[in-house]
């Protein structure tokens, strides 16, 4: 790049009040009247602009640019192929930009952006700086960036209030500017585990309220709030656990018959992988029909999960010793939102009077909303012995893990 210090000022319009380089930044320049001369078209006296406002000018030689502002206010460039380009804004003209996504994540824990450690029987949520603090709002004609701290929602579990967290049920998670004092805030209810009551729309990618929607914000009967559409951003999902106003993110763990992950709480915005893994302690168990069941038959080694969008690939992998008859092969798998079936594909066996570790995969996308990954087992024919840990968990210990984006 040639920079230019020129020995005498010589106003051109509000251009070129530092370093000035060619276009394609190989020819140096050495004559900086002529530089001048070619990016002006003529020499001016101060404080002219060379050539009517609002004109461009007329293509520079070759490995030259001219500059030069527009009635719009804003600063171009013309090349020596003629091509015009923008390169800022000025003067009165205002230029509109998009709006940056939300930089924070929905948590567990105050304080901490990324859930790490199990989380049972929750009673709040907060939203929590991340990759930064700004949210977008959108006021009706113009989008609102707004630095926010750490908010909380409190979960409210009075069945006589409007809105309240009712048990095993899934609600949307928004950001309410609220006239100046951002709040986090809950949708209604979700009509069924995979479909919305309100509909949400996108504006400029970012995902509002598509009507009017009624919000809850607190525990007491009156924190409730009709917020016209559009006012809302939305930045996640979650379900209740079992319980009224509470929920979870449960990692799993080893336990005779396993202990079930439920990973209860999504992110629109920023996710990041989370991997969650149930182990059945149990030493061996028997299974001698053709219908898939629960592993051991226990609903524990299983993981639920919710998501707001369908997006994001899960990985689930289901292994573990399996001895199968004489008669006929074992299986182990992995069922969606069932108990007596596998997924396509996701099942491995083991051979006749086979003593061997079937190891049974599924990639998938989830559907929007509540979802569970069952680890399933049937022997064709026979008796078939199935091991948890046959004594050697760290040898033999089965293994039901998933991993996805939240």
């Amino acid at each position: 790049m040639a920079t230019i210090t020129p020995h005498t000022t010589r106003a051109i319009g509000t251009v070129l009040t530092a370093s000035i380089y060619n276009a394609d930044h190989v020819n140096h320049v050495t004559n900086v009247n002529s530089l001048f001369t070619d990016l002006l078209a003529t020499p001016v006296a101060p404080g002219s602009s060379g050539f009517p406002e609002g004109a461009a000018p007329a293509t520079p030689a070759a490995n030259f640019v001219r500059l030069y502002a527009k009635t719009d206010g804003n600063l171009y460039q013309k090349d020596d192929a003629g091509l015009e380009t923008v390169l800022a804004g000025g003067g009165s003209a205002a230029v509109e930009v998009g709006p940056t996504t939300p930089q924070g994540r929905l948590s567990l824990v105050t304080g901490e952006p990324i859930v790490k450690t199990t989380q049972a029987a929750k009673t709040s949520i907060f939203y929590v700086p991340y990759i930064g603090a700004l949210a977008p709002f959108w006021d009706g004609t113009n989008w609102l960036l707004i630095k926010l701290a750490e908010l909380t929602l409190p979960l409210d579990s009075n069945s006589g209030h409007t809105g309240y967290h009712q048990a095993n049920k899934n609600f949307d998670l928004l950001l309410d500017y609220n006239a100046g004092t951002p709040r986090l805030v809950s949708s209604p209810a979700w009509t069924s585990d995979i479909a919305r009551a309100d509909a949400l729309m996108r504006k400029d990618g970012i995902r509002l309220n598509n009507a009017s929607m009624v919000v809850r914000f607190g525990t007491a009967a009156g924190d409730t709030a009709t917020i016209a559409a559009q006012r809302l951003t939305q930045i996640g999902t979650f379900r209740t656990s079992s319980t009224n106003g509470q929920t979870e993110f449960i990692f799993g763990g080893v336990a005779a018959g396993g202990t079930a992950g439920s990973l209860l709480l999504w992110n629109a915005y920023n996710r990041v992988p989370h991997k969650t893994r149930c182990s059945d302690s149990t030493d061996s168990w028997t299974y001698g029909s053709s219908t898939f069941r629960p592993s051991n038959n226990s609903p524990a080694m299983r993981h639920s999960f919710i998501t707001g969008e369908d997006t994001d690939a899960y990985l689930a992998i289901f292994s573990g010793r399996v001895q199968a008859s004489a008669s006929g092969a074992a299986f182990q798998g992995i069922g969606i939102d069932v108990t007596n079936a596998v997924e396509p594909g996701a099942a491995a066996f083991s051979p006749p009077s086979a003593d061997s570790l079937p190891v049974a995969t599924l990639v998938g996308t989830p559907i929007m909303g509540f979802h569970f990954l069952q680890a399933v087992e049937r022997s064709n024919a026979g008796t078939a012995t199935f091991y948890g840990d046959f004594t050697e968990p760290t040898v033999q210990q089965n293994s039901f893990a998933i991993m996805l984006w939240l």
